[in-house]
Order: C-alpha cells, then structure tokens, then sequence
C-alpha cells in the first residue's frame, strides 16, 4: 500500500511540476511575442544596413543585406536577406538586453515554371519555416 501512494504521490508531483513548466514557458513565450511587437513599433530604433560584400565573405547569386536596429549601446533586431540561385534565406534575430530572445527563420524558394523549364524568379513558395524562443541562453520552444 505504502508503494501505491508513493507512486500516486510521484505521478501528482510530476503532473503539477508539468503544468507549471508549460505555464511558465507560455508566459514567457507570450512575453517574447509582445516584445517582438514592441521591437517592429518602436520609431525610435535607429538602423545600419550594410550590402553584400560588406557582410558576406562570398557573393551569392541574389546578394544579401543585414540591417541592425539598435537605440544606444543595445541591439534589438538584426534582419538579415541573402539571396541564392533557387531562392532567398531570411533570419531575423531579436533581442533583449543584448541577450538572444527569438529567431524567426525562413527559406523561399523560386517557383519551377514547367512550361519554360526554369525557375520564375519573380514568384516564390515557403519551402522551409522555424521559430525559436530562447530563455537564459537557452532554446525553450521551437516551431518548424
């Protein structure tokens, strides 16, 4: 009998401590979320854009750019575009007190047109999506 209650006990103590994790990770991946919308509202965010061979050490068929916003000595967002033959690699990195808080990740391909046999450069498909939330340094949720 005493075994059962033990295990009963181990279960209930596992359930709460679940529960409170996935509310804490909730709360905190909420707050990230309003802090990504604060990041985009702020006017008063400054930026630097720098093209192509000043931040990639190879050119790449489309280019690239890689814009900083920053007030002060603190970075909020690093937007980053390179484009390639079949498509465009964008990231976007924010952060909270210089600390990584979220990477939005994502690929567009260039559409195959069957008739001509080549890709149409001016349409494009998400072949490939990720988001990433981070807490302390640490990876808490991805979406993929």
């Amino acid at each position: 009998m005493k075994f059962l209650l033990l295990i009963v006990s181990a279960l209930i103590n596992f359930i709460i401590c679940s529960t409170t994790f996935s509310q804490n990770k909730d709360e905190i991946i909420n707050d990230i979320r309003e802090r990504i919308e604060d990041i985009h509202l702020d006017t008063s965010l400054k930026s630097v854009t720098l093209q192509n061979e000043e931040f990639l050490e190879n050119m790449t068929d489309g280019g690239g750019e890689l814009t900083g916003f920053y007030k002060g000595n603190r970075i909020y967002r690093i937007y980053q575009s390179v484009g390639i033959s079949h498509g465009v690699y964008l990231t976007e990195f924010y952060y909270r007190k210089n600390r990584l808080i979220f990477i939005r990740d994502k690929f567009s391909s260039f559409v195959f047109n069957d008739s001509s046999g080549t890709l149409d450069y001016t349409k494009s498909t998400t072949t490939f999506s990720g988001n990433y939330y981070f807490s302390d340094q640490k990876i808490i949720y991805q979406t993929i």
